[in-house]
């Protein structure tokens, strides 16, 4: 296997009240069904993003996309949000599974995070906690520990949006507050839940499901208003998945706010 493979640890399990202690008050919005002519709008209060690169032709991941589940979903029953996205990177391909959820665009994003935390080699599974701490995406105590360290920033800025379908592709117009410069604005259309089975690979013979996974995803300018565009992913159906806006620092990768639109 090549070296970019770290090994998971087993690792103990810990209680999940230490996690959704860890995001109360994380972000909260408002949302409504989106229409053609009928568009969403809220706005960005604290936030914790987290981003998993994970890939179907990684024996190691699996463990990690349940954690990402697990968190999101613990989070939701106490009435609080943990914004997840699941990058499938596309370098375990070769194996000879494709992941058909992976894409270069996300193995470059990952590139991009381990130069700026100086590492000699990206490798899957990884979490990614608001741009600023990394660590093997199947640890729990590390997530736990690093949300808990991101609860006591306010996000820096807000963001007011609103999505409509036109033309095939998704409008999203936004404008944001306070937000300083220097950041880009990232845009990422999620299915809340996919699953398939793997006939060849690492996983070969098994059904793995994933959530939140991003279908689609591009960086802008981050401007004070503006309307930016996205193509709609094949079979990608918005009434079953979300778009997650959020703004970045360029230089140090902080994520500052963010918000998720959604029809449910």
């Amino acid at each position: 296997m090549d070296s970019a493979r770290i090994n998971i640890i087993t690792m103990k399990t810990i209680p999940y009240t230490l996690i959704l202690l860890a995001v109360l008050l994380t972000v909260s919005a408002y949302t409504l069904l989106p229409e053609k002519d009928k568009p969403i709008k809220l706005e960005s209060e604290k936030v914790i993003l987290v981003e998993l690169f994970t890939s179907q032709g990684c024996s190691s991941c699996p463990s990690a996309d349940k954690l990402l589940k697990e968190s999101m979903t613990k989070a939701e029953e106490m009435g609080v949000t943990l914004l997840g996205l699941s990058f499938h990177v596309s370098y375990w391909n070769y194996l000879g599974w494709k992941d058909p959820y992976s894409s270069q665009t996300y193995t470059n994003r990952q590139r991009k995070y381990g130069e700026s935390f100086g590492l000699r080699s990206i490798y899957t599974p990884q979490m990614v906690v608001n741009g600023k701490s990394e660590f093997v995406g199947s640890n729990r105590l590390r997530l736990a520990q690093s949300i808990k360290s991101n609860l006591l920033k306010e996000a820096q800025g807000q963001i007011a949006a609103e999505i409509k379908q036109k033309n095939g592709l998704y409008e999203i117009s936004y404008s944001l507050e306070d937000h300083k410069s220097g950041t880009v604005l990232n845009v990422a259309l999620v299915d809340d839940h996919v699953e398939n089975y793997v006939s060849r690979g690492e996983n070969k013979g098994r059904n793995l499901s994933h959530d939140n996974v991003v279908r689609s995803f591009k960086t802008f300018p981050a401007k004070k208003s503006a309307t930016v565009g996205l193509s709609i992913p094949k079979k990608f159906d918005f009434d079953q998945g979300s778009a997650i806006l959020f703004v970045q620092d360029k230089t140090s990768m902080e994520v500052l706010s963010a918000v998720r639109l959604t029809p449910k």
